[in-house]
């Protein structure tokens, strides 16, 4: 249609009413923020290099370690395996489950949409490093639920978050 002159527009995708978080959710959400109190980080997605799993997984012990009161949850397929043919959760949690800040780490797995939406709502910031996003879908949901993202410079990404707007690009 560009071709022959007709005018074209780009729509992102959406997300379905169940992801939108109303503004008296956010804005009890921050009424209850406090410096000690407990930060809820949400990763969704397959567990693979392409989505950047490793990257996370290898941040976490000093963040866990530095940041006592943050916990993470990861949601989606656990059984993503690295090049040599391992599984990224299970590696980890040989590695590291003897340590003390482990317990503030779940691994959840696939959900339904509607336990997907509450995980969006539940977290305070969503993480994704992807190495590869043909959009980001993910972003998109998070945002919808009104929550902070952080993001890679990769793909697509870059369309849906703005670094310093509506999240942070890394």
């Amino acid at each position: 249609l560009a071709a022959r002159g007709a005018p074209t527009v780009t729509l992102p995708l959406g997300v379905g009413p169940e992801f939108i978080t109303a503004r008296k959710d956010w804005e009890a959400w921050a009424a209850r923020q406090k410096y000690d109190a407990p930060v809820e980080i949400l990763y969704v997605g397959r567990a693979e290099r392409r989505k950047g799993t490793d990257v996370l997984l290898a941040a976490l012990p000093k963040m866990l370690t530095e940041i006592p009161n943050a916990r993470i949850k990861f949601v989606g397929d656990e059984d993503g395996k690295d090049e040599k043919g391992k599984s990224y959760f299970a590696e980890f949690r040989k590695k590291y489950s003897h340590q003390s800040w482990f317990k503030r780490v779940a691994f959840v797995g696939r959900v339904s949409d509607e336990d997907l939406a509450d995980a969006y709502k539940a977290c305070d910031i969503f993480v994704a490093p992807s190495r590869y996003e043909s959009f980001g879908q993910i972003y998109i949901e998070a945002m919808a639920a009104g929550k902070p993202v952080v993001g890679t410079r990769a793909g697509g990404i870059p369309e849906v978050v703005q670094h310093e707007v509506n999240g942070f690009l890394i």
